[in-house]
């Protein structure tokens, strides 16, 4: 199989991979060499990377990727959701406000997904990273009898978390006394631990956390279904979205026909080959942002082992174009630039007309707010182009649980196939143990 990186060629491929339906589609050519030159990668370059990428997408379809199959199976799994709906409902009906208390795989996914839930529904506070200021602020000010916890540790015993839920359930005792029990949700594995042995004492709700799926790939699971439900998402269209990317893909023939295994070969095929060794995604939507957050884990913690491995960036249009973009434009070419554009154009107040305007602003009078991003994500991801920076652009026709779904899809398929190229296990992170250890003995020597 050999791809056929040309303008004429990908026409045809862009045509064969989007049969699926619509959620999203990715384009590829200002990547390649016939469009930003020798900073873009030309046929002979792409060819094999694509060859190894469709090799590991048929590995991935085999099962033979172990640790793979538990999150494949989650986007075609309902059973659950019909129990998560009614958790969901019952806290909805009990709370105002539900603080998530959890850390990296198990709060940037279910905060990904919960930025698209109505204004009206249940607020909800992830609360992931650990500090004093912090959590003295936040529990001084909750009014515990109209608020839930959801407490998600995989392992049950991570030490940031298990810090918050400590405290938490503290305050919350102190003012519900014996009720504050019934105001805990727990999700974390069906095994012992200090999270679950508490849980069961104190009598809250548990849910098993999929021992077989690790918590930055673990949005699809209840991790990222209960919030999502608790928001007033619709947890099957998430899922249903996420089916669609994974049954084109595992039944794609070849990789080109396949966009994740494509945008694993165009990734490091720019690292091998031009040294861009930063991946930038830049989402041109507020409700995208922690979306952003998500794929950076995924993408550091999945890929970095042994010195391999791509350093991700978030950045957020349009405002990083007045913060980051004189960087991506004119220093180093050692970036690959992911540009998620959405269908803005007409959305949001008009800039009405009045007679004092100065001339300098006329161009703006008359376009609505959509107009203008619209305008401005075009002109970030052309004038990328046009300075020979590699460049891929989703577009997203509408920003919705389904193609949320399809999104994160894609990006955990992107992750899984490169690091199978990359012969890396994307499911481990062993370097981060050894901080854990020493945190552990600087606590017990004090």
């Amino acid at each position: 199989m050999r791809v056929v990186a040309t303008k004429e060629g990908l026409d045809l491929l862009d045509k064969a991979v989007h049969r699926m339906p619509v959620h999203y589609k990715q384009h590829i050519d200002g990547c390649l060499s016939d469009t930003v030159g020798e900073h873009g990668l030309s046929e002979v370059e792409l060819a094999p990377m694509v060859d190894a990428a469709e090799k590991a997408t048929s590995d991935l379809g085999k099962g033979v990727i172990q640790g793979a199959a538990e999150i494949l199976a989650l986007p075609t799994q309902q059973d659950d959701l019909a129990h998560l709906d009614a958790i969901a409902e019952e806290m909805r009906s009990r709370f105002e406000t539900l603080i998530v208390l959890g850390t990296g795989g198990s709060s940037l996914g279910g905060r990904a997904i919960t930025a698209l839930r109505p204004d009206n529904a249940t607020k909800l506070q992830f609360v992931d990273n650990l500090d004093p200021s912090t959590m003295s602020g936040l529990l001084d000010g909750t009014d515990f009898s109209r608020t839930g916890f959801l407490v998600v540790s995989k392992s049950g015993a991570t030490s940031e978390t298990m810090a918050q839920y400590l405290v938490s359930f503290a305050a919350a005792q102190a003012t519900l006394g014996g009720d504050a029990s019934s105001h805990f949700v727990v999700i974390t594995d069906p095994f012992d631990s200090p999270l679950r042995h508490l849980a069961s004492v104190r009598g809250h709700t548990i849910l098993d956390h999929d021992p077989g799926v690790g918590g930055r790939f673990s949005v699809l699971s209840n991790v990222g279904m209960l919030p999502a439900a608790i928001g007033g998402l619709n947890t099957n269209e998430v899922r249903s979205g996420a089916a669609d990317v994974l049954e084109q893909a595992l039944g794609s023939s070849a990789a080109e026909t396949c966009p994740s295994a494509l945008g694993a070969a165009i990734c490091l095929g720019l690292a091998r080959h031009r040294d861009a060794r930063m991946s930038v995604l830049m989402p041109y939507a507020d409700t995208l942002e922690p979306f952003a957050a998500w794929y950076c884990q995924l993408w550091a913690e999945s890929l970095a082992k042994g010195g391999k491995g791509t350093t991700p960036v978030r950045a957020l249009g349009p405002v990083d174009q007045h913060s980051q973009l004189q960087l991506y434009l004119d220093g180093p070419k050692d970036k690959i630039f992911t540009i998620v554009e959405t269908a803005i154009s007409g959305e949001g107040h008009e800039i009405s007309d009045f007679e004092e305007a100065p001339a300098s602003i006329e161009y703006l009078l008359g376009n609505s707010i959509g107009d203008l991003v619209a305008a401005q994500q075009l002109a970030t991801r052309n004038t990328l182009i046009e300075h020979k920076c590699p460049t891929r652009f989703f577009s997203v026709p509408r920003i919705e649980e389904s193609s949320m779904g399809a999104l994160f899809m894609h990006f955990m398929l992107e992750t899984m196939i490169a690091a199978r190229m990359l012969g890396v296990d994307a499911f481990n992170q062993p370097a981060v143990e050894d901080g854990k250890a020493r945190m552990r003995t600087y606590l017990e020597n004090r």
